[in-house]
């Protein structure tokens, strides 16, 4: 047997005292952190243990170990390193686990310890894992697409399931999903959450006793996600447009399962779009699943398709896009139904929704729609953190840059300067100020007084006229690209955003009818020039023309 390879999965400043352990023991090691790409990093690894270690970047390590089981097998030996509290945490989904201070040393040989004891053991015959399997499988709700939850052999969440799960005498079945009452203010705080002028909008049914009813042209993904984790919903929400309905179940307003009524949606099809599959195999698949009925998930790890490792990554992968293709949907009809569980046992398999919002805003809402949504520039919003905004902020803006613009909101300056001074990219900026109103966190301010909204006004009105100002500066010397604010590489199509956004902040609704007529001149000049800045820029052969009259950058 060759050297043993340690993943090392901690901050710098221990992991090097533990990749140097290694190396004095005879074993090789790969260092990485928490929030790196832990599935690329365990597939390219090919570590024979992993030595975790808790610290302040390890948010949640029960988590994180959970993940790195997942990704590395069951016959992968896990040791923990950590804080009291983080060893109980992580103690049952681990193989070792220590408490600081430990030696760098003492982790490195129980680490190679239990992978000498590992490497002895058979492998367990094919046959049983397709039981064990097959014999989960035929547990869970086969509305859930319990094809895809076959591999969930023990993965389980180790925390109590709430009390809401114990089905009461009275609760009803329908269908394989247990229908529990609601609690007494379930529905009423959801209501309240979402707000009376949505609900007028979105021509919910009942007096808030009721499933409440919508349409997606009104309320859409964003904003239902946001609303239904702000008002801790347990049940699940249903949407439907076309023949085409999807399903996402919610434990305490985070989302568990996912499930959909289109083949096209089936995870298998997902794997080979992603070209997982290949075409022969998902034939064989399929066969072999018409011939023996058995689970798809069971019958791809028989095939040697998938490993059994891979299988919960992709089951996750599989739910969070069913999530993510809701925002591609401009419209349809939801429901939202309190109290209807997926299942007694309480498998957390998406991330965080303030996450699954900004990758899906990103990734499938459409961007004019963004600022449809956002409503006037002029707005005044100020920053609630109470209750669990936190949480949601630490999910919603992930660097530096973006944790900024939050801060910025503080009951004085608009929208449109909140934006400006941000320093982010307009889109970007766009994107986070949407998913901090879905999830509640801007709250609108109201002067308190006519003296101090007067006194805001008339500065507002002065940082206005230096703007225009200056854009009319730019138009009478700048070029096309300098007018629309863009990069001499820039797309047709961010050309052609730009543009808008020109004619957006320089409207008369915008500035306001006094700016309007004190500028009129400037302003028109300046429309005028941005026009033909479209015109020259948004054609391939006169950009080029023109580009060839202007100075090197």
């Amino acid at each position: 047997m060759g050297p043993i390879k340690i993943l090392v999965v901690a901050e710098p400043y221990e992991r090097d005292g533990i990749r140097a352990a290694t190396a004095a023991a005879g074993g090789e090691s790969v260092g990485a952190e928490a929030h790196d790409d832990l599935a690329q990093v365990v597939s390219s690894a090919g570590a024979h243990a992993v030595v975790l270690a808790g610290g302040a970047a390890v948010r949640d390590p029960a988590a994180t170990a959970r993940r790195l089981r997942a990704l590395a097998g069951a016959r992968t030996p896990i040791v923990f390193v950590g804080e009291a509290a983080e060893v109980v945490a992580v103690e049952r989904l681990v193989d070792a686990s220590f408490r600081r201070p430990t030696d760098a040393g003492e982790l490195v040989s129980r680490a190679i310890a239990l992978t000498v004891t590992a490497m002895a053991q058979p492998p367990p015959e094919p046959v049983e894992q397709t039981e064990q399997l097959r014999a989960l499988a035929a547990s869970i709700d086969e509305a859930l697409n319990a094809e895809m939850l076959s591999a969930l052999r023990t993965v389980t969440d180790p925390r109590p399931a709430p009390a809401a799960v114990a089905l009461a005498p009275e609760s009803l079945a329908v269908g394989g999903s247990a229908i529990l009452p609601p609690p007494p203010d379930a529905l009423d705080e959801l209501w309240d959450l979402l707000g009376p002028e949505v609900a007028e909008a979105a021509g919910w049914t009942g007096d808030g006793r009721e499933p409440l009813t919508g349409i997606l042209d009104d309320v859409d993904a964003p904003l239902l996600l946001g609303r239904i984790f702000n008002a801790g919903t347990t049940g699940r929400l249903v949407v439907t447009s076309g023949a085409v309905e999807r399903t996402i179940y919610f434990e305490a307003g985070r989302p568990v399962y996912a499930a959909s009524n289109s083949s096209d949606d089936r995870m298998i099809a997902l794997l080979v779009r992603n070209g997982r599959v290949t075409p022969a195999q998902h034939q064989t698949a399929l066969q072999a699943a018409k011939q023996t009925g058995r689970k798809m998930g069971a019958l791809l790890v028989d095939l040697g398709v998938l490993e059994t490792s891979e299988l919960l990554p992709a089951i996750r992968q599989h739910y969070e896009e069913l999530v993510f293709s809701l925002f591609s949907w401009a419209t349809g009809h939801w429901k939202i139904e309190p109290g209807v569980m997926a299942s007694p046992t309480q498998i957390r398999l998406l991330r965080h929704p303030g996450a699954l919002v900004r990758q899906g805003l990103r990734r499938a809402y459409q961007p004019a729609r963004i600022w449809q949504r956002m409503g006037s520039f002029q707005n005044v919003f100020s920053l609630d953190l109470s209750g669990r905004a936190p949480d949601v902020l630490a999910e919603l803006v992930t660097n530096a840059a973006e944790r900024r613009l939050p801060m910025f909101f503080d009951g004085v300056r608009p929208l449109a300067e909140v934006v400006r001074i941000g320093g982010l990219p307009e889109q970007e900026s766009a994107e986070i100020v949407f998913a901090l109103q879905a999830f509640g966190l801007l709250r609108t301010t109201v002067p308190s007084a006519p003296a101090a909204h007067d006194r805001f006004a008339v500065h507002d009105r002065d940082l206005e006229r230096e703007r225009v100002l200056a854009r009319h500066s730019l138009a009478l010397d700048g070029d096309y690209f300098d007018v629309l604010g863009v990069s001499r590489r820039a797309s047709p199509e961010e050309i052609r955003r730009a543009y808008e956004v020109v004619q957006r902040d320089l409207s008369p609704s915008r500035l306001g009818p006094e700016l309007a007529r004190s500028l009129a001149r400037e302003l028109e000049t300046i429309l005028e020039v941005t026009e033909e800045a479209l015109r020259v820029l948004g054609s391939a052969p006169l950009r080029t023309r023109y580009e060839a009259y202007l100075p090197r950058s």
